[in-house]
């Protein structure tokens, strides 16, 4: 064989690898646009969101708009760092920064700020922006990833600050309007929960989280019917519906979520136009499985979080497994998403057991007394129940009041301690009166 004829087979042999490579490629291309369309047609046949425009809400009117006061406020939040510290450590037990545990020189000193003329204009501007029917920040939403969540910082600042304002309030005899920094706190916290972010929501459920704890430091300093009832009713109301909406809430998110992450990553990340030609044909197939994989995993984390019970993973290895090697921004994005369940797990049980909480302060009101058991209260048996441990949730009284809890997301009892970030603690309402 002469080497001319030895190369023309060689010759034929790549032209044939690569005819067959491209048919390869165009069946591939093919089947990942067929099973993208698939996903499109399942997601709207479900009735779901597949634009920026079906998950942002309508714009608000100016004058129906808390941002622009909190955006106001936040100038001077800023400024006002060593009192919101101090409400951080509000009843966490540190004899140096733990307000509740000052003595009358430093108690005059903290009273001395928060009544000057510069925290007093930051709390009107809160109260005001909490009065507000809506809440909407100017951000460009077509950034995904990279949008700057606006505001957060204000709303969990500001209920900060509202709650060492409302613990004064009630140290001095000010009932009314401590309960009216704490309503002030929870409206805050629904701005955040309505936000289309999921860090919104995150801030959201934190001050929630905060105004949990501003109630029952109100109610260990009130006697027995000392709060007027209506207010009492309103605060019942408030909690009752944020739970019975608290995970249509969260899972509106992950459709918002979805929708901006998508929107964003595959005009920014994947733009065909702005790939050369020898990428953009080759990568092609792999962009439309990861915009494929994208939304199946999320509306998997979706099912999860409807279906699953409290302390359940809804993203584990195994799932992780399942998606597409090459789909790098759904790997990143669903470990990210799925940690958030966790926090839902845990808001909607600190709403029961303030929902439990309640009902034993409306007990004290008739009974001048809590009850021996949390049976005497006459409520239905789950919302006694940890939905943690599936056993009753714990109970405790003593001289100085009482506790009611979770065990948690470790599903450990801690002793009705209250969990700090990332170490062990319960989910709890303890109402405590200093002895006479």
């Amino acid at each position: 064989m002469t080497a001319r004829k030895f190369f023309r087979g060689l010759g034929l042999v790549a032209a044939a690898m690569g005819l067959l490579l491209v048919v390869a490629w165009g069946a591939w291309l093919l089947i990942e646009r067929s099973r993208l369309e698939a996903m499109e047609a399942k997601i709207r046949a479900e009735g779901l969101a597949m634009t920026l425009e079906e998950v942002l809400p309508p714009p608000v009117a100016l004058e129906d708009n808390a941002a622009p006061l909190l955006e106001k406020a936040a100038v001077h939040l800023a400024a006002l760092k060593d009192a919101i510290a101090e409400a951080r450590f509000l009843g966490s037990g540190d004899r140096d920064r733990d307000p509740s545990l000052f003595d009358a020189e430093k108690l005059s000193e903290l009273k001395a700020r928060m009544t000057s003329p510069e925290v007093q204009s930051v709390l009107d501007l809160l109260r005001k922006a909490s009065a507000k029917p809506a809440c909407q920040f100017d951000r460009d939403y077509s950034r995904g990833f990279a949008v700057k969540a606006t505001g957060m910082t204000e709303i969990l600042s500001g209920a900060q600050l509202l709650r060492l304002s409302s613990w004064l309030r009630a140290r001095d005899g000010d009932i009314t309007g401590a309960f009216d920094d704490l309503m002030a706190i929870i409206r805050l916290a629904g701005f955040g929960l309505e936000d289309p972010l999921l860090i919104g929501w995150l801030v959201g459920v934190a001050a929630e989280t905060i105004g949990i704890q501003t109630a029952s430091e109100i109610f260990g300093k009130t006697s027995p019917g000392q709060l007027p009832a209506d207010q009492f009713r309103e605060l019942q109301h408030l909690w009752v519906t944020c739970l019975a909406e608290a995970r249509e809430k969260f899972v509106r998110k992950l459709d918002a979520e979805r929708v901006i992450s998508m929107d964003w990553a595959f005009r920014t990340v994947y733009p065909r136009e702005r790939l050369k030609w020898f990428l953009k044909y080759p990568l092609y197939p792999f962009v439309l499985m990861d915009q494929r994989a994208y939304p199946e995993s999320m509306l998997t984390l979706r099912d999860r979080i409807l279906t699953k019970k409290p302390g359940e993973l809804p993203v584990d290895d195994k799932d992780l497994e399942q998606v597409p090697r090459f789909a790098l921004l759904t790997r990143l994005g669903l470990g990210a998403v799925g940690s958030y369940r966790q926090h839902l797990d845990e808001y909607q049980t600190s709403l029961q057991v303030a929902q439990v909480g309640l009902v034993l302060e409306e007990w004290r009101r008739s009974h001048t007394d809590y009850p021996s058991t949390l049976g005497e209260l006459g409520v239905p048996p789950e919302m006694l129940r940890d939905p943690f441990s599936d056993q009753p949730l714990i109970y405790r009284r003593t001289p100085e009041g009482v506790t009611v809890y979770s065990v948690g997301k470790d599903r450990a009892d801690n002793g009705g301690i209250r969990r700090k970030k990332d170490q062990p603690g319960d989910v709890v309402w303890s109402v405590q009166r200093p002895a006479p």
